[in-house]
């Protein structure tokens, strides 16, 4: 018998397959041989045997090509077809036996069907999420862009993960024009004929949508990312970070900015937007948009550089048990890449240089570590002027305190407390290990976190899922020690808000 496969989406395949009886006078017939399903357009290069990529819909080869999301049917029309008809079926010759040719009718109107859903996995879920990210040259997923840095982006989508053995790609554009309008155009107009850019020409559309490709005249992108301020946009291809992941990234460093002159960039100014544009090529209606923002030649809009003391591994510290050595971190986007500030940190009269600090976000530095002259109980403060803009300056101050922990007693404060309190203690030295427990009236504990190396331990009046607690009094036990002697203390402290 003959089985009819349709997919009838648009330009979506059909194909007619012959089935065999399972046994001697069996009514059963079975296709026996599993068909191949693949997408339409193949930009990783695995349906077909030269595995190019693009447009693969063929007919009558014994594979089906579809979208994700199609509605596949299958047709059993009580039929006998020509033998010419069935020697033609599955010959990879797409212009024969289409559809075969009815020999005689075996039961009048003896027709029936089935369906198939295919699956697909969005790149944006369920809660509006994309899963879609800007990355740096270092991989790291960021909120914002600084001046030194490459466009980079991530996509995760468990859809083209469709080879178990090979890492796959991406490809950027589609071999035709699919996604007219609603893509970037590139005009010639727009290139000066050396290394310029010009705005000539804008897209017939959407002006935001770009019209100036800084890499070459190609068009029609589905993986690229656009200044929409400028129109200038590049495409970048995919490459999956490891085999079977389903997780892709770009490889191509897309400047946002640069010193020198004739490398392509998006032409960034302080304040533009990015964005990035991801269509699945094997389900059109799959596709995310993500925006960043960047800044570059200064600190970042909602804040300056940060400085505070630190340990050696990079983490706030308030104090430094005598003796110790002391570092200094400055996160200062404005100078993201710059490797060393010399002499950028200043401690009483003595200046210091800051290192790009190893496996931090770009702009996050830190200085070798530091000895100074100092007291138990001296009061110690760094000072960082940003090098490219004076005006921008921060510091911080940390404390000396006794190496042996001795604690007279602890306290609460501000008590009541509308937005926070601080659990502290009077005495000398430091806690290498500081623990709150906070209980409400009935003895449930609603809220514990414990500190290493600190002074105080804060708390916002929030349990610990993170519910604002009701107004009234608290119960609250702390325990300090130095790792040699230890001590607690309890009291009660109120939330007024």
């Amino acid at each position: 018998v003959v089985v009819k496969v349709c997919d009838p989406h648009e330009v979506d395949d059909v194909e007619w397959l012959i089935l065999d009886e399972l046994s001697s006078n069996s009514p059963i017939f079975f296709s026996n041989t599993g068909m191949f399903l693949g997408s339409v357009w193949d930009a990783l290069g695995v349906g077909s045997g030269i595995g190019k990529g693009g447009y693969q819909l063929q007919m009558d080869n014994w594979k089906l090509e579809a979208f994700n999301e199609d509605m596949v049917y299958a047709r059993y029309n009580d039929v006998t077809y020509t033998d010419q008809a069935m020697s033609q079926l599955g010959d990879v010759d797409t212009a024969t036996a289409f559809p075969p040719a009815i020999k005689a009718t075996r039961v009048a109107n003896d027709v029936s069907f089935a369906t198939m859903h295919i699956g697909d996995n969005q790149v944006v879920g369920s809660d509006g999420t994309a899963t879609m990210y800007f990355l740096d040259r270092n991989g790291n997923r960021l909120s914002e862009y600084a001046n030194s840095d490459c466009v980079f982006v991530e996509v995760v989508d468990s859809d083209q993960n469709e080879d178990a053995y090979r890492r796959e790609r991406i490809a950027a554009y589609w071999d035709g024009q699919q996604n007219l309008p609603f893509a970037p155009w590139d005009f010639s107009e727009n290139h000066d004929g050396t290394c310029g850019y010009k705005d000539e020409k804008l897209h017939p559309v959407n002006d935001l949508l770009g019209d100036t490709n800084i890499f070459s005249n190609g068009e029609w992108p589905k993986l690229y990312v656009v200044n929409p301020r400028n129109g200038r946009w590049a495409a970048f291809d995919l490459l999956e970070t490891g085999v079977g992941t389903g997780d892709f990234v770009s490889v191509t460093c897309i400047n946002i900015a640069s010193q020198y002159a004739c490398v392509p960039t998006l032409g960034v100014q302080p304040g533009d937007t990015l964005l990035a544009s991801y269509q699945d090529p094997s389900n059109h209606s799959d596709y995310a948009w993500i925006s960043i923002k960047v800044n570059i030649g200064g600190a970042p809009l909602d804040q300056g550089s940060i400085t505070s003391f630190a340990d050696a591994d990079g983490t706030d510290v308030e104090a430094y048990a005598f003796g110790d050595p002391m570092y200094v971190k400055v996160i200062d986007r404005s100078v993201a890449g710059a490797g060393t500030l010399p002499e950028a940190i200043t401690i009483t009269d003595k200046t210091y240089d800051l290192h790009q600090m190893p496996g931090a976000q770009p702009g996050t530095f830190i200085t070798d570590a530091i000895n100074i002259s100092c007291s138990i109980g001296d009061t110690v403060t760094a000072t960082y002027v940003d090098p490219s803009d004076t005006s921008d300056s921060s510091s911080d101050s940390a404390t000396v305190v006794s190496i042996e922990l001795s604690i007279d007693s602890f306290y609460a404060g501000p008590n009541p407390f509308t937005d926070s309190v601080s659990f502290a203690y009077k005495g000398d030295g430091m806690a290498t290990s500081f623990g709150v427990s906070v209980y409400d009236l009935s003895g449930h504990r609603v809220w514990q976190q414990e500190r290493a190396n600190t002074l105080s331990v804060p708390w916002d009046g929030r349990d610990s899922d993170g519910g604002i607690l009701a107004n009234g009094g608290y119960i609250y036990v702390v325990m300090a020690t130095d790792g040699t002697s230890t001590f607690t203390g309890k009291g009660t402290v109120f939330i007024n808000r």
